[in-house]
């Protein structure tokens, strides 16, 4: 039945345009929040296999695992930076009630990630806007490299919550807050000090704006601001004159002419996708994408100008200032889909995204918490929901092909290669101790593993095993020397070929230098006949080997027969 109202004429029909509009604001909330909890989702599922673990990942586990049970974890990485204490404390305690494994270092991460974007709507909705701040969190919670990065038990993992921390502080104009949130922020990686030229130039609108009411207060605020300035400084001198990264400013700048702009901001294009974001032809595809981003600059600046908001025209100043420190010092590359350094773009550029696209919208009053209508948050929920298919289909789906690893599933299918060269080896010495050849108290055999990435990834797993010991034969500054084409190994061969003979494990896997990948198997083949050599090759891991050397002929002890076989099958 219709509703009717009272006119100078009678009675006439109203339509029922309140009821409609909650049901239509109800099913978009309810579409939003299934975004939400896929892109939670994306974040947890299949933690422990996707992506495969990596060595980063398994040096925070096993400082965290000293840490529990009373070790002395090393406080800083193999590069010299700080350990990030955010990601060891929280999972240290993990390691009383579960044995070491992948998925433990990325849990911290993975609800890092998730906190992000759960923390970015009430924080940013009162000092912008309801909108703005849904848009900010739903990106933050669907970009492709946000849900990547999230998923690596490694300290740029958390960048993008110490972003959103960070610039709320900054939009707030809360000086002294943000110079502890960027302090904090470095603690989780020193490249975090992007986060001052960023976040800088909307912290001066802020101190501008207060001056005009409280003058003492805002020259107190100028002293915090110039204070985190001064020590943004300092750390910066101090990481522009560390040796490896003047060796890297030095091949940068050598060459000048190839840091072009376009091969960055092509990267920061699909490094943000994590793949292309439509599926047409690459260069097409780029030329779209890069339009469409022109475009909502240009619109949406012009539009906040006209609305004075000049805090928000200043994030994106910063924002451009970040990317601008990034390209010189990182080159053209430094946003490749593998590279961690731009992780520290990830929450300003969500934020100064949602900006522009909320100004093609009606204006909201600043501060009004409220979500905006329907229309907003569907539009909102949808654009999320691009996202999530598009590092589905660029990033899960690959591994789903390769390794059979379903990120739907909720579970492990495929397992960690670390675990199963450690399962073969001990398999191998459980064969030995059941025939006799090997006693239960006999020194641990060692595992001679190729370098940093395979070493740190097996000692993780392996704990206190008395039975096996790792050894890591090439370190990174000696894997630098291979990529300079040296050769620091050549004085150890012999003792190197020596264990072996003895009975003790090689373990080889890929490296960035072609050298040190192939100087096991090159000593092997020089140093031993074919019919002493066992091989075990580890399935979907074509690079990863495990070698043993069989006893002369004439000794008592048998290692099984020679050639290959392949882990699990």
């Amino acid at each position: 039945m219709d509703h009717l109202s009272k006119t100078d004429g009678g009675l006439s029909p109203v339509p029922p345009t309140a009821p409609n509009r909650r049901v239509a604001r109800a099913v978009a909330i309810a579409g939003l929040a299934a975004v939400l909890v896929v892109a939670a989702w994306f974040r947890l599922s299949s933690l422990g296999a996707t992506p495969p673990p990596g060595a980063d990942e398994a040096f925070y586990g096993l400082q965290a695992w000293r840490l529990a049970f009373g070790g002395s974890p090393r406080m800083h990485t193999v590069t010299g930076n700080l350990i990030d204490p955010f990601l060891v404390l929280p999972q240290a305690p993990l390691y009383w009630f579960v044995e070491p494994s992948a998925w433990v270092p990325r849990l911290p991460v993975a609800i890092s990630g998730i906190l992000a974007s759960g923390l970015a709507l009430p924080l940013l909705r009162r000092v912008l806007d309801g909108p703005t701040a849904l848009t900010a969190a739903v990106l933050i919670a669907t970009m492709p490299v946000a849900i990547v990065f999230s998923r690596f038990g490694c300290e740029f993992g958390q960048t993008p919550l110490a972003g959103v921390i960070a610039a709320c502080c900054a939009l707030r104009g809360q000086i002294g807050w943000l110079v502890v949130s960027v302090a904090l922020a470095l603690l989780v990686h020193p490249t975090n000090v992007f986060l001052v030229p960023i976040l800088g130039p909307v912290a001066i609108v802020r101190l501008v704006d207060r001056a005009r009411s409280d003058p003492a207060k805002a020259r107190r605020a100028w002293w915090s601001l110039g204070a985190m300035a001064s020590a943004s400084a300092a750390a910066a001198v101090w990481l522009l004159t560390r040796s490896e990264v003047r060796v890297i400013l030095e091949d940068r700048f050598t060459r000048i002419g190839e840091m072009d702009w376009g091969r960055f901001l092509d990267g920061y294009r699909t490094t943000t996708a994590q793949g292309p974001w439509l599926p047409i032809d690459p260069g097409v595809e780029s030329a779209v994408v890069g339009t469409a981003a022109l475009a909502l600059l240009v619109v949406g600046t012009f539009r906040q100008a006209r609305r004075r908001q000049w805090d928000r025209i200043a994030l994106a100043l910063g924002l451009g200032l970040g990317m601008t420190g990034l390209h010189l010092l990182g080159g053209p590359q430094v946003l490749h889909t593998d590279s961690r350094y731009g992780a520290v773009l990830i929450s300003p550029s969500a934020i100064v995204l949602a900006c522009w696209l909320q100004a093609l919208f009606p204006r909201v009053a600043p501060g009004d918490p409220r979500p905006g209508g329907a229309s907003r948050i569907a539009l909102t929920a949808a654009l999320g929901a691009m996202l999530l298919v598009v590092v589905e289909r660029n990033r899960f789906e690959h591994f789903r092909q390769v390794a059979g690893e379903s990120i739907w599933t909720f579970r492990a299918e495929s397992e960690d290669p670390y675990r199963m060269v450690l399962d073969r080896i001990r398999a191998d010495l459980a064969r030995e101790l059941a025939q006799g050849l090997r006693s239960p108290g006999a020194p641990p055999r060692l595992i001679l593993a190729q370098d940093y990435f395979i070493s740190v990834p097996l000692e993780f797993l392996l704990q206190d095993d008395p039975a096996l010991e790792v050894v890591e034969l090439v370190s990174i500054p000696q894997l630098g020397e291979f990529v300079g084409g040296g050769d620091p190994m050549s004085s150890r061969l012999p003792r190197i070929a020596e264990r072996l003979a003895a009975g003790d494990y090689a373990v080889r896997g890929g490296s960035a230098a072609v050298k040190a990948s192939q100087f096991l198997e090159e000593l092997i083949a020089t140093s031993f006949p074919p019919d002493r050599v066992r091989r075990w090759d580890i399935p979907n891991h074509p690079e990863l080997r495990i070698y043993r050397i069989r006893p002369e002929p004439n000794s008592a002890l048998a290692l099984g027969e020679p050639g290959s076989e392949t882990v699990g099958r």
